[in-house]
């Protein structure tokens, strides 16, 4: 084996990378922005075409779900996934109805296709949508299994359970309240946007099947409660305690499971013996539509205020300074003189 003194050409060395003084590494990930106000934000939360009606979220769902072209059928996939609607109730009767749609694939578990739908308020945190409806401490779900009334993840015997092809009625009564939003954290279109809430929910401790029933003696006529029914049959009233200030559709389907929501009065198909003053959630678009417009009549006065402090102060200088140009030259001439 023979030897040669050529050497191999060095290496370039790799530029040094710089250093983060033993700080995290800066994330990438993109935040979202505090909400500027309600009509900038319609176009991220429904299209174009959608824009005149309470539909489901663009924004306030699960990435894993899909939405058909009118916002109105959910599709999910494979685990639990949660989506939310456009518009939320602060206060009155209101009403919404859900139809169970048969899986859009073919189930990848043994287990069949199930749904939990509801309510959610105004700080259900997005952490918690890739779960069911009624995981968090932020929402109450109705469980297709058993009929159980789901909330903070714990299960309490309620209704029966349904499956695909029925109608799941969802009522609630919200009474005036003293609960307020501060002005900036004001959730009226994707309430996960300014939650720094964090918490995931509490599984249950006891088996599935020795759960409590629900504490229908809370119920109050006075007192915020929710009613399911499935199919035209009233399930009875449940307490919603605790009470926060805006509440949403809320809906979400295991596996592929897919449901359609009826959010206009005459889509809706049980609706006899609903309580006196019930009104359909798509109502709720134009009660926002004159808050709306009153938001932007506001913002055209004070901008037009504005102007006129501005041009008014712009005279007031101009003023001035002829003024102080004519006394100048009244001074100047004076010692000529």
């Amino acid at each position: 084996m023979t030897t040669t003194d050529a050497t191999e050409p060095p290496r370039a060395s790799k530029p040094e990378q710089p250093t983060n003084d033993g700080k995290k590494k800066p994330s990438y990930r993109l935040k979202p922005k505090k909400k500027p106000d309600y009509m900038r934000n319609w176009v991220y939360e429904a299209t174009d075409e959608n824009k005149h009606h309470v539909v489901l979220s663009n924004i306030s769902k699960s990435k894993y779900v899909d939405l058909s072209k009118d916002q109105l059928i959910m599709k999910g996939c494979q685990g639990y996934r949660l989506c939310l609607a456009t518009h939320g109730a602060h206060e009155g009767t209101w009403y919404y109805e859900v139809e169970l749609l048969a899986p859009h694939k073919p189930a990848m578990t043994p287990k069949e296709t199930a749904w939990r739908i509801g309510w959610a308020d105004h700080e259900l945190p997005g952490e918690v949508y890739d779960a069911n409806v009624g995981y968090s401490s932020h929402s109450f779900g109705l469980r297709s299994v058993d009929g159980a009334l789901v909330h903070k993840g714990v299960r309490a015997a309620y209704g029966r359970g349904f499956g695909e092809g029925d109608v799941i009625g969802c009522l609630i009564h919200l009474p005036p309240t003293d609960i307020e939003i501060p002005a900036d954290e004001e959730q009226v279109y994707a309430p996960n946007l300014n939650s720094s809430f964090k918490e995931k929910g509490e599984r249950p401790a006891a088996p599935p099947d020795t759960f409590e029933d629900v504490p229908r003696d809370l119920v109050t006529e006075d007192g915020a409660r929710m009613e399911f029914f499935i199919n035209g049959e009233a399930l009875g009233k449940a307490p919603l305690q605790p009470h926060s200030a805006r509440y949403y559709p809320a809906l979400s389907a295991y596996d592929f499971g897919r449901c359609k929501v009826m959010f206009q009065r005459e889509a809706m198909r049980f609706t006899e013996g609903l309580p006196e003053g019930w009104k359909a959630i798509n109502e709720l678009h134009s009660i926002r539509a004159a808050h709306e417009a009153a938001l932007a009549e506001k913002e055209r006065l004070e901008k037009e205020a504005q102007e006129a402090k501005e041009k008014e102060e712009a005279t007031l200088k101009e003023e001035g300074v002829g003024e102080a140009e004519d006394g100048e030259g009244q001074g100047k001439r004076a010692r000529e003189t």
